[in-house]
């Protein structure tokens, strides 16, 4: 007998018995479909994890002030506080005397409206040429103040009779000595209307990010073109931005940035920087200069209609330090501020919570997977056991006629294996389904094809190794019980 002959004999049996053939041939692609999809989903999630968990952000202590029910999580304390709370750049100087933080910076979201040609001229036609408009953060302050009653992305509103505001409590109303008008509002008119002499942004509106320079550096954001604002510039609150890489290129519709100026609110940004591709949302942000205010400027009855309060980030060099950089910094700030005035926390704590919650739920889908995988393996076993035990008569005749044991044992694992390998490859369309799906109730992700290809070959070989058994059973048979069984 050679491999050509057996293949024809084993097809023949399977054609016979075509409702048991096809239920042999399911019952393996669900057991190897649930366990390739059950091992593609758990090396998902253990990879999912580690790269969450190598963001900068869940590499830092996050610390802002104490605002709602939900941070009392201490008992009732003295107040060791002169007055209200209000963090701002100078508290990043608490990352040089922690040890284990590497920086310290801010990053407050925002919404950056772009003020268009067609708008400007309206606003030039009513107000005068460039009333109210000042160049740089206070004035952009003010515009978000009076649309928004409140900061834009959680930044700082300008004081009553800053730049842009109302004059200040308690001088009957007076205008300020100095107001919209004079000669720096008619230079600034100047500069907007050579503006409008050149190319036009494309876009209304654009997704922004008012963050301080270490930002860059926690986060690994290198510029392609340009350069990145400086320390000085933050400090001045310069009007500059920082582009992302696909937003530079449709911001304009040339996709040329770089050099070029937009006027966000009031104020009037110089694109001084292309940052280089991240494959992350940064690619469609832009970055500009956090901007924070004297608080002293402000009257004490007006602070508490004004967002003043930002979120401080301190990424540390070894998430293994986190609760030890907490520590540290708990100390710093209750030294400056008063105990319990401040909200220290770890945003990392929460999501490996959640990732773990996540680990135990996949880890039980496989052992559901692997389970049903042994279940089908013994029925296919069991039936291909009973298939060989009604051929027992041919057994014998072949035997009769000269085939060895290891001839019939060839023969029926030949038939075994069509039906392994006829199951697997259905089971691998069920097992890329099944991963879609779980993928889908869970976190969301691609399918990872080389560990859904490795948990189809682990399933099928044990499928396979069980359909052994059967096979070897039929070969033992005695040729002279054979020719006897009716």
């Amino acid at each position: 007998m050679n491999i050509g002959e057996d293949m024809r004999i084993s097809l023949r049996s399977i054609q016979k018995r075509p409702v048991e053939s096809i239920l042999l041939i399911l019952g393996i692609a669900l057991g190897i479909g649930a366990t390739a999809a059950g091992i593609s989903l758990i090396s998902h999630s253990v990879r999912a994890k580690n790269e969450l968990l190598s963001r900068p952000n869940y590499r830092e202590v996050e610390v802002r002030v104490r605002e709602s029910a939900e941070d009392m999580d201490l008992a009732a304390i003295p107040d060791m506080s002169d007055g209200n709370v209000y963090l701002n750049r100078e508290d990043l100087a608490a990352k040089n005397d922690v040890p284990d933080v590497q920086y310290g910076y801010i990053a407050d979201k925002a919404n950056l409206r772009i003020i268009t040609a067609s708008m400007i001229n309206q606003f030039m036609s009513g107000q005068g040429q460039g009333a109210g408009m000042a160049r740089g953060g206070p004035g952009e302050q003010g515009e978000q103040a009076r649309e928004g009653g409140g900061s834009a992305g959680g930044e700082p509103m300008p004081p009553p009779g800053g730049e842009g505001g109302p004059p200040p409590a308690g001088d009957g109303g007076a205008p300020p000595e100095e107001g919209p008008g004079g000669a720096e509002a008619e230079e600034f008119a100047s500069q907007v209307e050579e503006m409008l002499e050149g190319p036009q942004p494309a876009l209304e509106e654009m997704p922004g990010m008012r963050v301080s320079t270490e930002y860059f550096s926690a986060w690994n954001l290198h510029v392609a073109e340009g350069s990145l604002f400086t320390e000085a510039e933050a400090e001045e609150n310069a009007p500059v931005m920082v582009l992302g890489s696909e937003l530079a290129d449709t911001l304009f519709e040339d996709g040329i940035s770089l050099g070029r100026e937009v006027m966000v609110f009031r104020s009037l940004y110089e694109i001084i920087g292309i940052l280089e591709p991240t494959g992350t949302s940064a690619d469609e942000s832009a970055f500009v200069p956090a901007q924070f205010i004297d608080i002293e400027r402000i009257p004490e009855f007006a602070r508490q209609f004004i967002g003043l309060n930002t979120t401080l980030h301190f990424t540390v060099y070894d998430p293994n330090r986190l609760d030890e950089a907490r520590s540290q910094l708990t100390e710093w700030f209750s030294q400056k501020y008063g105990e319990g005035e401040v909200v220290i926390s770890i945003p990392r704590v929460e999501v490996e919570a959640a990732q773990d919650r996540t680990a135990r739920l996949v880890s039980i889908i496989l052992f559901l997977a692997v389970a049903g995988l042994l279940i089908a393996s013994v029925n296919v076993s069991n039936i291909l056991l009973g298939r060989a035990m009604r051929k027992r008569k041919n057994v014998g005749i072949l035997k009769a006629l000269g085939a060895s044991t290891r001839d019939v044992f060839r023969l029926f694992f030949i038939e075994a294996l069509i039906l392994g390998v006829s199951g697997a490859v259905v089971g691998a369309g069920l097992s890329i389904l099944i991963s879609r799906l779980m993928l889908l109730a869970l976190s969301g992700g691609a399918v990872l094809s080389i560990m859904l290809f490795l948990g189809i070959l682990a399933a099928w070989a044990v499928t396979t190794a069980l359909t052994v058994i059967p096979a070897l059973q039929a070969s033992r048979i005695p040729a002279a019980d054979a020719l006897r069984y009716e």
